[in-house]
């Protein structure tokens, strides 16, 4: 008979489980259904290899040639070694990207952090969430990525990555020929983004594998904004120099990135996104930025929204070359009622601080 003790009935009853997280994606040696060979390309030559099941994994590709490789899917990390004349297209790599010793190749590549070693004349279409490295590399052109096919927005997501937090173009090399320093580095060269490269070499893959392209959706366009980098922007005599600021949770930074995006196709001869950047900001740091506001109410606002527990802040550095080009890039802000613009030297100066002095990690 099964009885229990007096105390018993006094006890605390049993605490709820905790609910569950997202269930992590198993790697390899954890998952049984894993097989590490469907996760590598090696010796291959001349092979066209188009993978949209990568189940969040990492993917190496190793002493091969003359290879077209489209990994288009979420990644956990990506390993390049000793390949040459290759094209090498992926979605979003959650950590690293490493390419060692290649030569003549293309990327299209969307990484959190990326470094490249012992490379030659290759280009990189990149997306970078952190400083891009080049070490002991020569002869590299690296541009902005833009890249679409049907799943690039859920895979972002599911990275972790804001499409609007892009380096590309701030290029650290650990190796400078002598007399250079890697501000002035001559190991590589940021791509001329008004020229449209991108499109062009996306164009040109979707002739080459028509039955590729459409299986998947690839293209240009994506939902990664075509920034010019870090080399158009202004210098310091500020002229031209223009940074919108708007300010969330009130602002959906989805419409804006609609209308970004639509707007950079018509609006490249008047003015061009240099960076773009979305982070939280401390009260101190969004008094610093909105502490010009004429209207105290409305600077009160954006204070407030910026300083909330998760309030950020999206900002996007122009340079203005036409004479309307000032009156193009306020459209962007319409309906945006928690915005701003700044233009001049304050405009430099706030630039500055967005996108070097204060840190993705505050």
């Amino acid at each position: 008979e099964f009885t229990t003790s007096m105390g018993a009935c006094d006890s605390k009853p049993a605490p709820k489980p905790k609910p569950k997280g997202p269930k992590k994606e198993l790697t390899f040696g954890k998952d049984p259904n894993l097989n590490i060979a469907d996760f590598m390309l090696k010796e291959a030559k001349g092979e066209t290899l188009v993978r949209t099941d990568l189940k969040g994994q990492q993917f190496l590709i190793e002493d091969s040639s003359d290879c077209n490789v489209y990994l288009l899917d979420k990644l956990a990390a990506l390993t390049v070694d000793s390949i040459k004349n290759c094209v090498v297209v992926t979605g979003p790599v959650e950590g690293s990207a490493f390419l060692r010793d290649c030569e003549n190749c293309t990327f299209v590549v969307a990484a959190g952090q990326i470094r490249t070693r012992d490379c030659k004349n290759c280009k990189i279409f990149l997306f970078s969430g952190t400083e891009p490295v080049i070490e002991a590399s020569k002869g590299m052109e690296i541009g902005c990525y833009g890249l679409q096919y049907f799943e690039i927005a859920n895979h972002f997501e599911k990275a972790g990555m804001s499409v609007f937090n892009n380096k590309w173009s701030e290029v650290f090399d650990f190796t400078p020929a002598e007399g250079c320093t890697s501000k002035n580095s001559s190991n590589w060269k940021a791509m001329d983004m008004a020229t449209r490269n991108h499109e062009e070499f996306m164009k040109a893959l979707v002739e080459k594998e028509p039955t590729v392209a459409e299986s998947v959706g690839l293209g240009s366009g994506g939902v990664v904004p075509i920034t010019h980098g870090r080399g158009k922007a202004c210098s310091e005599d500020a002229e031209g120099s223009c940074l919108l600021l708007i300010a969330a949770p009130s602002s959906d930074f989805g419409r804006v990135l609609t209308k970004l995006l639509e707007w950079e196709k018509k609006m490249e001869k008047e003015a061009l996104l240099v960076r773009s950047r979305k982070v939280a900001l401390t009260k101190e740091q969004s008094t610093l930025c909105f502490g010009r506001e004429a209207d105290k109410k409305k600077k009160s606002t954006l204070i407030k929204e910026c300083s909330l527990v998760k309030g950020e802040i999206l900002a996007l550095e122009f340079n203005v070359l036409g004479s309307s080009g000032a009156d193009s890039v306020k459209e962007i802000l319409k309906e945006e009622a928690l915005s701003w613009i700044v233009e001049g030297e304050v405009a430099v100066d706030q630039s500055k601080n967005l996108f070097s002095v204060w840190k993705e990690d505050q």
